[in-house]
């Protein structure tokens, strides 16, 4: 704690006088004077401050404590010395203090809820002296992970990376953080002006949210405009639902092309859907402050999430602790239509057959993307002239009683084939047509129906 001269008048009235004080007598005689000594003091005044952004010392921001004692200890032994009891801007003196070493600190009852008083080292009073000491007290500053295993009811300081703005129309004032390898939310944050990818120091008070640890009622200091550039952690949908077993806890996470189903308004009134993948679902809400156009997203056979970025955050789903995805803007929510381009093409092994001649029909069935085909069919009937034989594919069986070949789900790029001998069963000579074609797509979109068929020709002669 530095030491500063007063300067003003009032302070220089507060100087104890002096070691040796003459007092004359009735007499003029000079062995009739007496001399009385007193013991050497000073003075010393300051202000208590609660350290509110944890500089370290008194700022602007800074809070004065006021009606607390100020107590004054020996440095060797730490006996009370003297107190006095701070006023309404935090402001305490103390008079007459003997010469020598001292601690200063606060009274016990006013350093509860993890307070420390910030500098313990020793005052020095010398004769005459009149110094200011600042006596600041402030919470705890630890690592966002330190805070993550810190005492519940606490305040304390900690520090980390802005995954999404506080937005002044968010009732929740929910701020999350990212640390070193872990992060943390931040509720009820008050209102600043932050962006993503800031750094920050916040205090809060820690608290049990839902089952995890969070900082509740915060205030934040923007330390460092833009120190990262902020990217999501991508993950599945079954690790999005677990937070990765709590690791992923408050993260800015990423799902892909997943699948919308039970869209409703259940949670608050804001909007919600599953983002399912195979058997695998995650609980996503579009809140409605954030101005999404809720009426596109709506399940369907052909309509998909290309990606959702948003927080995790944990809920209670019936006694079990699951996390759902929170996006912060309408740009943080792709839509995508699933387009598959199936093309489906034939060749004969020859172009003129005769009676009781076999003649092979070679049927490709072909998917261009972006994404798979699922639950392809392809139909080829054999025309009346010729007799099934037998057949062969890659992938799936042919029915030759209904024509109808059954791939399946057929990846993007992915090409399968389909072999079917017939014999010549009708001698009578005419031009006759193989037409070979794709039922149709179900659950995605073909952006190319002319290429879903073909027709290729036998002359029997």
């Amino acid at each position: 704690m530095a030491g500063l001269s007063m300067s003003s008048r009032a302070a220089r009235a507060l100087l104890t006088v002096l070691s040796v004080v003459f007092i004359p007598l009735a007499c003029t005689d000079a062995s009739d004077v007496v001399l009385l000594e007193i013991e050497g003091a000073g003075v010393l005044f300051g202000q208590a401050f609660l350290d509110t952004d944890a500089s370290g010392g008194l700022s602007g921001g800074d809070t004065p404590i006021a009606g607390v004692d100020v107590v004054l200890l020996t440095a060797t032994t730490a006996q009370v010395a003297d107190r006095a009891t701070t006023d309404s801007l935090g402001v305490f003196t103390l008079l007459d203090v003997p010469v020598g070493s001292y601690l200063i600190s606060l009274d016990s009852a006013a350093l509860s809820d993890s307070l420390a008083v910030l500098d313990d080292a020793p005052v020095t009073v010398a004769v005459g002296d009149t110094a200011r000491i600042d006596v600041g007290v402030s919470y705890p500053i630890l690592t966002l992970e330190e805070a993550l295993e810190a005492t519940v009811g606490n305040r304390v300081f900690t520090s980390g990376i802005v995954l999404n703005p506080r937005l002044n129309f968010d009732p929740t004032g929910q701020v999350h953080l990212k640390g070193a390898s872990l992060y943390l939310r931040t509720l009820n944050m008050a209102r600043v002006g932050i962006s993503v990818g800031d750094s920050v120091r916040v205090l809060g008070r820690v608290v049990t949210d839902n089952g995890r640890v969070a900082l509740d009622d915060v205030t934040a200091l923007r330390l460092v405009p833009q120190a990262e550039l902020v990217s999501p952690v991508d993950v599945s949908v079954s690790d999005g639902a677990i937070a990765s077993g709590g690791a992923l806890d408050a993260a800015l996470a990423r799902i892909q092309n997943v699948e919308i189903t039970d869209t409703s308004t259940a949670v608050d009134g804001h909007f919600r859907f599953w983002a399912v993948d195979g058997a695998d679902s995650i609980e996503v809400v579009l809140r409605d402050f954030l101005g999404f156009n809720t009426s596109v997203v709506r399940p369907d056979t052909v309509l998909n999430i290309s990606q959702a970025t948003g927080l995790l955050t944990p809920f209670d789903d019936a006694g079990t602790v699951r996390w759902r995805l929170l996006p912060r803007a309408p740009s943080d929510v792709v839509l995508e239509v699933r387009v598959a381009d199936v093309s489906v093409t034939a060749a004969l092994d020859t172009v003129q057959a005769s009676l009781g001649d076999t003649v092979e029909v070679t049927i490709v069935a072909a998917n261009a993307g972006p994404f798979p085909a699922r639950g392809l069919e392809v139909q080829d009937t054999i025309p009346t002239a010729l007799s099934f034989v037998s057949s062969s594919a890659t992938t799936g069986s042919y029915d030759d009683a209904t024509g109808v070949w059954t791939i399946g789900d057929l990846s993007a790029g992915a090409a399968d084939t389909l072999v079917i001998r017939m014999e010549v069963s009708d001698g009578t000579p005419a031009l006759v047509g193989n037409i070979a074609e794709s039922l149709g797509l179900v659950t995605e979109v073909d952006p190319n129906v002319v290429n879903n068929g073909v027709i290729v020709f036998l002359t029997i002669s």
